[in-house]
This record gives C-alpha cells, structure tokens and sequence, in this order.
C-alpha cells in the first residue's frame, strides 16, 4: 500500500495468532531502506515478495526499526539478520536486552509459546519445522540502541517518542516529512476508527494511554497502526479523544 513516494505500508498475515494482517512500514530514499517491525516468524518471503514488487531488492534493506520486544513484531527478526548480515537493529535501549534474549520477554510465557507451537503444528511440515526453529533461536543483537527524543535524519527525517505502558520501551516513529505516525502498538485501528492500545496485551495500560499525550507535539496527518491499519481523520483531534475517554474507562 503506497501512502507517499517513499513511504509504502506492507501487509503480513498473522499466521500464528488472529489471523489478521500485520501493517509493516517500509521507508526508502536513495541511501537508505528501513523496515519498521519485522511480523512473525516466517514472514520473510512475503515481506520480500512486497518488497520486489516496488522495485525495492531485500538485499537493499540497510535498517531495521523495532518499536517494542513482543513476538509479533520480532518474530521475524533473526531471518533477516541471517540474510543479510549488512542490516542494522535499532530499538530504544529499555527494550535492547529483551530483543536480545539477554532477558526474557516479558509476553513470551511459558503458557504462550505452548499456544504458538500448537498453532505452528497446523501449518505443513516445512513452515512447522520454519516455525519451531526460530521459536527456539528468534533473538538478535540490537545494533543502535535510542533513545526519547532521538532524530534520525534518515528518510526526510524520522523523530523518536518513548510511549512506555504496552512494554517499557515501546517507540512511536514520527516521519517529519510525511507527517506520518508509525505508532506500534500504542494505537489500534479498528473498524476504521483510532483506538488505544489492546487493553488485555498491554503491561501498564494507564501508563500507555499517559505516554501518547507526547503526540500532542507533532502535527499527524496519517497514522499507521501495527494492528488494523491506516488512518487518515483528523488525527490530531482523535488523539486526545482517545486519551481522555479511556482513562476515564480504567480510573
């Protein structure tokens, strides 16, 4: 899905969960191509297949930004770095060790993984084997470690917001020259219309639904959330709508 030149949004099937799609972002200019979160194990081929349809070769990609440590948004990870070994990871520093699998993370339970190679099972032998291999092996080391505030004059120019609550260290990403906002999992689409983060997968939801009050800030055009989706009405105004009316659902 093309939103901008140089601004593509990608989507991958979430195989091994509700199988609904994953909106990967993919940013280019001529020195550098950024992929934003990475899906779930297995989603290389598509995310390459995606790729070479808009003329953009994977053995081109120079960077990859992870917004948060869950598996959905990592899970993709290592089969990328094997592939090419040129690649940065970056993700904000709270996060590094996790992604690193220095420390467990904090969703990926016992109980979780037993539900994810179940679903695994289901698939045919050679995305089962896919799938299991890089459940037991699916870290890799951070490269880049940001932090709160951070710009990255890559791709028009792309500011870091720390928004902690979903995990410790989740990143927004705002694009300056797209007015643009990659928001992970801090924000959801559903039926079209912008939400908070899922209540039920989010560590500290007061603390989340706190941190997206650093939006205020930017000037957002369109919001590309990691579950559900593009949105594009009046972000600026929906923001805040959202901030105040589920925090007053919890308080």
């Amino acid at each position: 899905m093309k939103l901008d030149k140089g601004l593509e949004v990608l989507e991958v099937l979430n195989t091994l969960g509700d199988r609904k799609k994953l909106y990967i972002t993919l940013l280019y200019d001529k020195d550098n191509v950024v992929l934003v979160d990475t899906g779930i194990p297995g989603s290389l081929e598509i995310i390459k297949i995606q790729m070479n349809k808009i003329s953009i070769p994977f053995e081109k990609l120079s960077k990859v930004i992870l917004t948060h440590q869950d598996f959905d948004h990592i899970g993709g990870l290592s089969s990328i770095a094997e592939q090419n070994n040129e690649v940065e990871i970056l993700s904000h520093s709270l996060e590094k060790e996790y992604i690193e699998g220095k420390i467990k993370p904090i969703k990926l339970t016992d109980d979780f993984l037993r539900k994810v190679r179940s679903m695994a099972n289901s698939y045919t032998y050679k995305k089962h084997k896919e799938v299991i291999n890089i459940l037991n092996n699916y870290y890799t080391n951070v490269d880049i470690p940001l932090s709160d505030g951070q710009f990255l004059d890559i791709c028009g120019g792309i500011n870091i917001i720390h928004t902690p609550g979903h995990t410790p260290g989740h990143i927004c990403l705002y694009l300056k020259k797209y007015k643009t906002l990659i928001a992970g999992d801090a924000l959801t689409v559903i039926n079209g219309e912008l939400y908070g983060p899922n209540q039920h997968k989010t560590q500290d939801l007061k603390l989340a639904l706190n941190s997206l009050k650093k939006l205020a800030d930017y000037n957002i055009k369109t919001v590309v959330c990691y579950h559900g989706g593009v949105y594009k009405k009046n972000a600026n105004k929906r923001i805040p709508e959202v901030i105040k009316s589920e925090l007053n659902e919890i308080s």
